[in-house]
């Protein structure tokens, strides 16, 4: 089978991002030189422990969020698009352009919250803007699992675009290793039992976001 590859252009998402305030273009990640000038302004010795662990400044956030997003940029991930919003560079809004499998068609959208202190901390959350039938999408929040792919959120080895990778891949490869563990347990027993109904239910809710757009 021959694998369809897709490039998302900023002219193609941002017609289904309108409804976002989106738009902040962050500056581009400073050079070598200036990385090590700045280097002590990144850290808010206020708020160090005795341990060695800091509390990051707003600063450093902001430098944080600047090299993922060209991180990002650099991967060009086909058929996902992801920016952050204007208001607040702890938020990006996404959409999603499935092309094969049983989600093909579907155009999703979604919002990825980072935590305050970023890089540590939590995993990074992903939420669709309405329901998604999939055993790793909760059917009362919309919120991925992102545990699945993320046990403990690595600063230095995880990324924000490793992130959306997964996003996407639960799309096109769809895994259940114990239905009681899924959020969304009906969707992971009818991929596991009756993969038929699953395809014409995984068809529904492509034709429902259609509606949506």
């Amino acid at each position: 089978a021959t694998t369809e590859i897709y490039t998302l252009s900023l002219h193609d998402a941002l017609p289904i991002l309108h409804n976002h305030h989106v738009g902040k273009v962050l500056p581009a990640v400073p050079d070598m030189d200036t990385q090590l000038a700045l280097s002590a302004k990144m850290i808010d010795k206020r708020t160090s422990t005795p341990k060695g662990s800091h509390s990051y400044g707003a600063y450093f956030l902001e430098y944080s969020l600047m090299a993922e997003f060209q991180l990002l940029q650099q991967q060009r991930l086909p058929g996902i698009y992801c920016i952050p919003a204007y208001s607040s560079p702890l938020t990006w809004y996404g959409v999603l352009f499935i092309r094969q499998g049983p989600y093909q068609g579907g155009v999703f959208r979604f919002q990825v919250s980072l935590p305050e202190n970023y890089p540590d901390g939590d995993c990074p959350s992903v939420v669709f803007d309405a329901p998604v039938f999939h055993p790793h999408v909760d059917p009362d929040t919309n919120q991925l699992n992102v545990k699945q792919g993320f046990h403990k959120w690595k600063r230095n080895v995880n990324h924000i675009w490793q992130l959306l990778l997964y996003t996407r891949r639960v799309f096109y490869k769809v895994e259940v290793t114990n239905p009681e563990l899924a959020v969304n347990k009906e969707a992971a027993r009818l991929w596991k039992e009756d993969g038929e109904k699953y395809q014409s239910l995984a068809k529904d809710c492509v034709k429902e976001w259609e509606e949506k757009i």
